[in-house]
């Protein structure tokens, strides 16, 4: 039997790092710095999201799209995205 494609969940974190010059493209306004952690929407239950990295502003919004980019730009910071 075929499994169908699992949602991925993105949760985005903006954190504070203490050597910023080597991070400067992945600044968010002056809140801080992206970074994107990741699961799949069923595992999210047993097991934690894993960590991506860094992820530069522009990365973000094109992962995203336009609508949900707004969304975080608002405060949003998890998303659930189906796959294509």
């Amino acid at each position: 039997m075929k499994q169908r494609p699992q949602n991925k969940v993105y949760r985005i974190e903006i954190i504070q790092v203490k050597n910023s010059e080597e991070c400067q493209q992945y600044k968010f306004k002056d809140l801080g710095y992206l970074t994107l952690l990741w699961g799949y929407e069923r595992d999210l239950k047993i097991q934690p999201f894993n960590w991506h990295g860094f992820i530069t502003p522009e990365q973000l919004k094109l992962r995203l799209g336009e609508k949900q980019w707004a969304k975080f730009c608002n405060g949003k910071r998890e998303f659930i995205i189906s796959p294509k």
